[in-house]
Parts: C-alpha cells; sequence; structure tokens
C-alpha cells in the first residue's frame, strides 16, 4: 500500500525514535537553496512576533462542515494539529501553513487511532522542484493520477488500495496535500467520494487567494539551519565523539520527512537519527522555531546554561533556543552526559549563522 506524506498525522513518535539497526531508507533527491541567515524585514507597527498563519481561510472555508459532513461516511469532528516535540515537526507551523484534521472517535484520542479520518494542509511557498520531488518519490510511488482539468493537480486512489486515498496539488503561491485514511469499512467508492467532495470545495478556494502574506524572520540573525545530515553533524566528527561509527538511518527527506511538500528546505530545518548498531542520536533544528522551543518546553525539564541564549534538558535531550531558532538533540541513555554535550555544542555550531 502507498501513501504520502503529511507531518504531525501519522506516526511521527515513530519517526523520531532512535531506531537502531534499522536500514536507511532511499532520500528523495533535493537541491535545497543555500544556507545563508535570512534577511530581517524592515519592522513595522502590525509585524508579528512569532510565525503565523499565511493561509487567509479557516478550515470551515476551505471545506464548509456540511462538505465535510458528507464527505466522511462516519460521523468526525475536528482535531487539534499537534506535531510530535521535534523542530522540525514544526516546520509547516513555521511557514504558515493551514492545516485541518477530522476524525471519528474520541476527541482525546489522537487522529492516528481513529478507524476514520482525514486532513488537509495548505501550504505557502512550496517549490516547484519540492512539488515534483513528493510527486515522483517513495510516498506517491507513481500512483497519482490528474484530478480534473486544472495543471499540477492529482489524486492517488486505486482500487486495489484504497485504504488511503488523496490528492494533491500546486497552484500559484500555494500547494495542498489532503488525504483520508479508513481502518473499518470504507470502499474504494466511499473513498474516491471523499477525494472528489473535499477536493471540490478546497482547490477553488485556493485558488481564489491572494498571495500570502511574507515569510515571517525573526529579528536579527537567524540560524543558517541544515539541509542534511552532514549540515547538522558530519558522520566523522560524530563517531569520534561516540567513539563508535554512527551511520544515518532516517532523515527529513522521502517517506520519513516531517513537513509537507518539502517545505522544510525553503526554511532549512531538518532532523537526521543516527544509529551505532546498539544505540543512537538525533539531531534537529528550526530556523525561527523558538517560539515553539518555548510553548512545548516540557514540565520537568531543567534549565541549562552555556548553551546558545538559553536551553534546557529532560532525561537524554537538550533543547536549545539560539538566534530566534530552536536545536535539539537526544542520546540515547548509553552514552555519557560529556557525549550529549559535546554532539549539542558540535551541532548548535554547524547550523548557526557564520
Amino acid at each position: 500500500m502507498k501513501r504520502f506524506r503529511v507531518s504531525g498525522v501519522v506516526g511521527l513518535v515513530a519517526l523520531v525514535a532512535l531506531l537502531a539497526g534499522c536500514a536507511a531508507p532511499s532520500p528523495a533527491s533535493t537541491t535545497a537553496p543555500p544556507r545563508t541567515p535570512s534577511a530581517t524585514p524592515t519592522p513595522t507597527a502590525t509585524a508579528a512576533d512569532a510565525p503565523t498563519v499565511r493561509v487567509p481561510l479557516t478550515c470551515d472555508q476551505l471545506v464548509p462542515p456540511g462538505v465535510v459532513s458528507a464527505a466522511f461516511r462516519a460521523p468526525v469532528h475536528s482535531v487539534p494539529v499537534d506535531p510530535a516535540r521535534n523542530p522540525a515537526s514544526y516546520a509547516d507551523k513555521r511557514v504558515g501553513s493551514l492545516k485541518c484534521i477530522w476524525a471519528e472517535g474520541d476527541p482525546a484520542e489522537s487522529a492516528a487511532k481513529q478507524q476514520v479520518y482525514g486532513w488537509v494542509s495548505v501550504v505557502p511557498g512550496v517549490t516547484r522542484q519540492g512539488f515534483e520531488n513528493f510527486r515522483s518519490g517513495i510516498d506517491v510511488g507513481g500512483m497519482d493520477r490528474p484530478l480534473g482539468s486544472e495543471p499540477d493537480t492529482y489524486s492517488t486512489c486505486e482500487p486495489a488500495s484504497f485504504q488511503f486515498c488523496g490528492f494533491f496539488a500546486l497552484t500559484g503561491d500555494y500547494a495542498l496535500s489532503a488525504g483520508t485514511w479508513d481502518y473499518g469499512t470504507g470502499t474504494y467508492d466511499t473513498q474516491s467520494a471523499w477525494v472528489a467532495a473535499v477536493s471540490g470545495a478546497a482547490l477553488p478556494a485556493v485558488r481564489a487567494l491572494p498571495s500570502p502574506a511574507p515569510l515571517w524572520q525573526p529579528a536579527g540573525r537567524t540560524l543558517s539551519g541544515a539541509d542534511n545530515c552532514d549540515d547538522l553533524i558530519p558522520e566523522g566528527d560524530l563517531a569520534a565523539i561516540l567513539g563508535v561509527e554512527a551511520q544515518p538511518i532516517k532523515s527529513d527527506d522521502g517517506e520519513n520527512a516531517l513537513s509537507t511538500l518539502e517545505i522544510n528546505h525553503v526554511v532549512h530545518s531538518y532532523w537526521c537519527a543516527w544509529s551505532t548498531g546498539d544505540a543512537g542520536a538525533h539531531a534537529a533544528v528550526l530556523p525561527g522555531g523558538a517560539v515553539y522551543a518555548e510553548k512545548t518546553r516540557p514540565a520537568d525539564a531543567v534549565d541549562v546554561t552555556g548553551l546558545g541564549d538559553s536551553a534546557y534538558r529532560t532525561g537524554s535531550e537538550l533543547d536549545m533556543i539560539a538566534q530566534g531558532g530552536w536545536v535539539q538533540v537526544r542520546v540515547d541513555p548509553a552514552f555519557s552526559d560529556d557525549q550529549l554535550f559535546a554532539i549539542a555544542k558540535r551541532v548548535l555550531a554547524d547550523v548557526q549563522a557564520g
């Protein structure tokens, strides 16, 4: 069965876990724009002090409640967007995306635990290369079919694999990625009807939108970020700190991407997990994401000095705020505190503006 990725909805905990002994997937081919500090916008009286939604729609305007009710085969309710606590999981929010999620069952349960659920993400600023990389990558796997007569609009829904169906499109300054999972009594007819109904509402609404507001940037210098694992920390340097060779096993491209349609490369957000075979390490960065590090700070976190502008620790995980961005490093308990802090200092140095 094939599916395509939208971050923050399905299986993010599994993606960011430190998995030992897994084979590394083949990442999608990506040529990111140069990693240079973002220009600081001229302050205005109405300038926001944090990233804001840049899609001038509400979920009810994107897909009206009547369409939602008719599209799903079972009653559903809105579900809050709650990304995993990983900087890279917040790349969609960082660029001002709108994400709408609906699910059946207990509102206290995550969408991924429901028998029926679906979502639509509208993302400003997706690049042509990011869109095409996604379309040709493992998550779509050649299952896309033109949807309607407009260019760059595709569905993925097959009679032989209808448990997941969805659509994606690139239109003007925005891209859409949407899908529905049905683990119950759904059929190809009910799933393809969902695609027709939801795309019939969402696509015209997005095509009628004006251009989005400029991408928000923090004041002053910003992190340069990362676009691959070596940008976070080269393998040789990580091995020198750990005392053993470590191979990247998962990273923020292709089937393991935590953002939508490679939008992470627009803001140079990235995550990577390495394995020694017996233990692992993880690092991630989100330029301009300091606000999310502050809002998601665990209750049992302890302040740490000497790393960035501020930092805190939870177990074997360090979260650092520097130059308006969020950097996170985690190691398995098999490694020492000295090794954890050495990796954190190196990653922080690598992703800061020169």
